[in-house]
C-alpha cells in the first residue's frame, strides 16, 4: 500500500504466489535443524566417549599405581620382616661373643695374652653391635625427617684427608691400592654439613673396600662442576675392582634392608642399610647419586 496526497494505491498478489516457497523453506530449515542437532549429538557422544576413555585410563593408571605401591609395601614389609629375623641373629651373635669372651677372660685371669685377645674380640663385637644399632636408628630418623643438616664452616680438603686416614688402615690390611684424582679444587673453605658429607663418603668408600677383591684397586675423584655466588656443586666418583653384583640386584641397591644374597651377607657382614642411608642423606642435601 502506498499513500498519495488524496488517494491510496493497493497492490494484490495471488495467495499461491505469495506462499509458493514456504513449504520448501520449512523443509530446508527442518533438514538444517536435524543436521545441526545430529552434529551436536555426535560431538557430545564423541566427547563423552573420549572423557569416558580418559577416565578409564586414569582409573587404570591409578589402579596400576596402587598395585605397585601395594607390591612395594609388601616387598618392604617382607624385607623388614626378613631383616628383623636376620638382625635378631646379628644382635645375639656379638652379645653371645661378648659374654663368651668374658667367661674366657674370667677363666684365664692370670694369662695377660689371653686377656688382651679377649678384650680385642669384645671391642670388635661391641663395635659391630653399635654400628648395627646406629644404622637402624639413622634409617628410622631419615624416614621420619628427624635428621637436621648442619650449617658449619669446614675445609673440604681436610675432611677428605681425615676420611683417607680412617680408610687407609682397612685398605692396607686387604692389600688394596687407594688413589685419588683431584681436579684442583678452587674453593676449600665451605659452609655446609660436614658430618653428613663425611658419612656419605665413608659409606661409599667402605663398601668399595669391603666388597673389593684382594689386592684390588679403588679410585676416588672429586671436582667442582658448577659455581655461583652462593653454592658449589661437587661431583664425587668412586671406582673399584669389586666382586660385582647381578643385573637384577643393581635395581635394588638403594632399597632399605636389601642385600644380594645371604651368602654374601654372611661373608661381608653389614645390615643392607648403608646405601639407602647414603641416598637419603644425599637427597636431603639437594644432590643425586647413581650407580653403574
Amino acid at each position: 500500500m502506498t499513500k498519495g496526497r488524496d488517494y491510496y494505491i493497493y497492490m494484490f498478489i495471488d495467495e499461491q504466489m505469495a506462499f509458493a516457497s514456504v513449504f520448501k523453506n520449512l523443509l530446508v530449515v527442518l533438514l538444517l535443524y536435524i543436521f545441526v542437532a545430529a552434529s551436536v549429538f555426535a560431538f557430545r557422544r564423541r566427547s563423552n566417549a573420549q572423557l569416558l576413555k580418559i577416565q578409564m585410563m586414569q582409573e587404570e593408571a591409578c589402579k596400576q599405581k596402587l598395585l605397585q605401591e601395594a607390591q612395594r609395601a609388601d616387598m618392604a614389609n617382607n624385607a623388614k620382616t626378613e631383616f628383623l629375623q636376620r638382625m635378631s641373629h646379628d644382635i645375639r651373635t656379638p652379645i653371645n661373643g661378648i659374654r663368651g669372651m668374658i667367661e674366657v677372660a674370667d677363666y684365664y685371669k692370670d694369662d695377660l695374652k689371653k686377656q688382651d685377645e679377649c678384650r680385642r674380640k669384645i671391642w670388635d663385637a661391641s663395635g659391630y653391635l653399635l654400628e648395627l644399632i646406629n644404622e637402624v636408628l639413622d634409617m628410622s630418623k631419615l624416614e621420619s625427617e628427624e635428621i637436621v643438616l648442619e650449617n658449619k664452616d669446614f675445609d673440604i680438603n681436610r675432611l677428605l684427608h681425615e676420611i683417607r686416614e680412617v680408610i687407609e688402615k682397612q685398605v692396607y690390611e686387604r692389600g688394596i691400592s687407594l688413589s685419588e684424582k683431584e681436579y684442583n679444587l678452587k674453593y676449600r673453605y665451605l659452609n655446609g654439613s660436614p658430618v653428613h658429607l663425611k658419612r656419605i663418603l665413608m659409606n661409599i668408600i667402605s663398601n668399595a673396600v669391603k666388597y673389593n677383591k684382594e689386592k684390588g684397586e679403588i679410585l676416588l675423584s672429586y671436582y667442582e662442576t658448577q659455581v655461583d655466588n652462593r653454592h658449589i656443586l661437587f661431583e664425587f666418583q668412586c671406582k673399584d675392582t669389586g666382586v660385582g653384583m647381578s643385573k637384577e640386584f643393581q635395581n635394588h641397591i638403594f632399597e632399605p634392608f636389601t642385600q644380594e644374597t645371604g651368602g654374601a651377607r654372611s661373608v661381608y657382614g653389614g645390615t643392607g642399610l648403608g646405601m639407602p642411608i647414603t641416598k637419603k642423606l644425599i637427597e636431603k642435601m639437594g644432590g643425586t647419586i647413581k650407580f653403574e
